[in-house]
């Protein structure tokens, strides 16, 4: 296994002018930068939420740093998705003009990357829901003109379920193109917030899964996987909950008074593809195995962020993988054959 090239699907980056237009663009965030390492630490004041942190002319922003690690374990190309905040307007908190003006500036900076290093780096695209207009406009512009592979969503943008007919044209557009959609964890919506998760980053560890868990359980119950049946969808986190409490779903169905979709609802869970970032918990791995099959994981590491600036959970989703024990060609398939298949690498 050693051997066999991987595709991270589930990455992140701070890309070049990424900070310093947050910081121009909105006001309510507040930077810190941590006197002992060095890290620079992003808070909404308005909404008193932790949003993110960074690590300045490190791996976390420079994709030259990047190479020699993912030399050292056989990465030879990473899916460039933006850090949070991103172009996420509740963890903004600021105008829509200037929401539009983030989006189009990660994936400017995100393009600027891939093209000077197209064999390694491939880019996931912001789009500004804030206006559906700009946020079409934006997903054309990504694809067409940037060469942009896949769009990152969240699990809540504006306030808003993904499910949200808001949302609908971006799946039209997502299902026109081909391209793939990367959900990534958010908090709730500000209006909406449980406090009590905020102690000890509790929303981060297991906050994000269950939101997770609750995105995809709205796009399966609202009708959008019927809607979209070839909507393509990967998950963070092999999908949160889905796979450990699957055998619930059975008093779902009983509380469903006629049900009107024509699958089960774990058939329609079994449609979204799931990364394999866990932490490297073999056997919650091998739950989501059981569910999802080898057919719909992808590799994904979670990047620059954890032990080692990443390099522990490179090294953790490798050992879930190999540690499925399952045959060389289902290894092949979990660590770049999903990936090229989806993101219609030749």
């Amino acid at each position: 296994m050693d051997d066999v090239p991987v595709i991270d699907m589930f990455n992140h980056i701070f890309p070049s002018g990424y900070l310093s237009e947050l910081a121009r663009r909105c006001p309510n965030l507040a930077f810190k930068t941590d006197s002992r390492t060095s890290a620079v630490k992003i808070f909404n004041t308005q909404t008193g939420v932790f949003v993110a942190y960074s690590l300045p002319n490190s791996v976390f922003d420079t994709p030259e740093k990047r190479l020699e690690d993912m030399d050292a374990y056989g990465v030879y190309i990473q899916v460039l998705s933006a850090s949070l905040p991103a172009a996420e307007p509740s963890l903004l908190s600021t105008t829509p003009e200037n929401v539009v003006a983030i989006a189009k500036s990660i994936n400017d900076s995100i393009a600027k990357i891939v093209e000077k290093h197209s064999d390694r780096f491939l880019g996931a695209a912001e789009v500004p829901v804030v206006d559906e207009n700009a946020a079409l406009e934006e997903f054309d512009r990504a694809v067409n003109d940037l060469g942009m592979k896949c769009i990152q969503l969240y699990t809540q943008m504006a306030g808003l379920p993904l499910d949200h007919e808001m949302f609908h044209p971006l799946f039209e557009r997502a299902v026109k193109y081909d391209v793939p959609i990367l959900l990534h964890p958010n908090n709730p919506p500000p209006t909406q917030r449980r406090g009590y998760e905020h102690d000890y980053s509790l929303s981060i560890v297991f906050g994000w899964p269950y939101e997770t868990t609750l995105a995809l359980s709205r796009l399966v119950l609202s009708g959008v996987l019927e809607k979209f049946p070839t909507l393509k969808i990967v998950s963070h986190h092999m999908g949160g909950m889905v796979a450990h409490f699957s055998g619930r779903l059975q008093i779902l169905e009983s509380l469903l008074e006629g049900w009107k979709y024509r699958k089960k609802l774990l058939d329609y869970f079994k449609m979204f593809y799931v990364d394999t970032v866990l932490g490297g918990y073999i056997q919650a791995a091998k739950c989501g195995y059981e569910i999802f099959g080898p057919d719909h994981i992808v590799f994904g590491s979670d990047y620059p962020f954890g032990p080692e600036n990443g390099k522990a959970f490179i090294r953790q989703a490798k050992d879930v993988v190999k540690g499925l024990s399952i045959p060389e060609n289902e290894q092949a398939k979990i660590l770049y054959k999903n990936a090229k298949k989806l993101l219609r690498i030749h």
